[in-house]
């Protein structure tokens, strides 16, 4: 297994830690002069409910991942640029669409360097697994392994569904792994 030496890896995710946070600080502004909830939800609803929701995708299980997405929730990779709108359309083209191709994946969070707002968090994650699906029709499975950090910004309803998430990560580093690039 290759092993990245320590100190390169803790300016990367510091890195991403600190592009996240001013990224965060920007959504936070224009969250705020969007439709915003009339009652946040607790941290403790919160924190339980993104726990849940990356549970069911480690459970490779789209559907009740979905559950805790609002029907009008937004997602959206900042590598593709292209947000997915809807519950149903985020589980087929987002959650299902990498839990199918993965089939064991693994996703974690690191809870240190996890913040909570009001109602929004960002997060710093590792996405592992082996691509032994294909992706779609066009896309065949590599049978290679991967794994790869990221960052999470995602706002919550007053209910403490998931409204908008927004990831961020090593897209170059993931197709080079797969063999992509």
């Amino acid at each position: 297994m290759y092993m990245t030496p320590r100190k390169p890896q803790w300016r990367r995710t510091r890195g991403l830690v600190i592009v996240g946070l001013v990224i965060l600080c920007v959504m936070v502004a224009a969250l705020g002069a969007s439709a915003s909830p009339s009652a946040a939800a607790t941290k403790a609803t919160l924190a339980k409910n993104l726990t849940a929701y990356m549970a069911a995708w480690n459970a490779h299980d789209p559907a009740k991942a979905a559950t805790y997405i609002a029907k009008n929730g937004t997602f959206l990779d900042m590598t593709v640029g292209t947000p997915v709108t809807g519950r149903d359309n985020i589980e087929n083209q987002v959650i299902a669409y990498f839990i199918n191709a993965n089939p064991d994946c693994k996703w974690t969070r690191n809870r240190a360097q996890t913040i909570f707002g009001k109602d929004k968090v960002s997060y710093v994650w590792t996405y592992t697994g082996t691509n032994t699906q294909p992706w779609d029709a066009s896309t065949p499975a590599t049978n290679k392994s991967f794994e790869f950090s990221g960052q999470t910004f995602i706002q919550f309803t007053a209910s403490g569904k998931i409204l908008h998430e927004y990831d961020y990560y090593d897209a170059l580093g993931f197709y080079k792994q797969l063999g992509w690039l």
